[in-house]
């Protein structure tokens, strides 16, 4: 699915979500849910190529290490940023802001083996 059908799709469901509020809006969370999971499944779709060439590129460099804490780390920034935002869209802001905060952790534990490496290597050049 290209970007301008996801839009087109982003669009209709916006106008869905609208009738449906004015509609009833005891619906209006799920139907975002149900949205956030749709496009969360189409964008995977669209990065399926992606993943195959990095999955690729790690099997045949000596960076495989640091592509898997880099991917790692992309995808927990990716799903905190989708989970927080539907927090704040369903008016729980605080909320949202800590789910955010605990995938920051996560990627900051997730750093902590490479940034071990980078202090190795700067020991090992200041005692040369």
């Amino acid at each position: 699915m290209s970007s301008t059908e996801i839009c087109a799709v982003g669009l209709a469901v916006t106008l869905i979500l609208a009738l449906v509020r004015g509609w009833n809006p005891a619906f209006d969370v799920p139907m975002k849910l149900a949205t956030a999971i749709l496009f969360v499944s189409l964008l995977l779709s669209l990065a399926s190529p992606l993943f195959t060439y990095l999955r690729r590129l790690m099997e045949t460099t000596a960076a495989k290490p640091y592509a898997e804490i880099l991917l790692r780390a992309l995808g927990v920034a990716v799903l905190t940023e989708v989970a927080g935002g539907i927090c704040r869209e369903c008016k729980e802001g605080t909320v949202g802001g800590f789910v955010e905060m605990a995938g920051r952790l996560e990627i900051l534990i997730l750093c902590l083996p490479l940034m071990e490496e980078i202090l190795e290597s700067v020991r090992g050049l200041l005692s040369l």
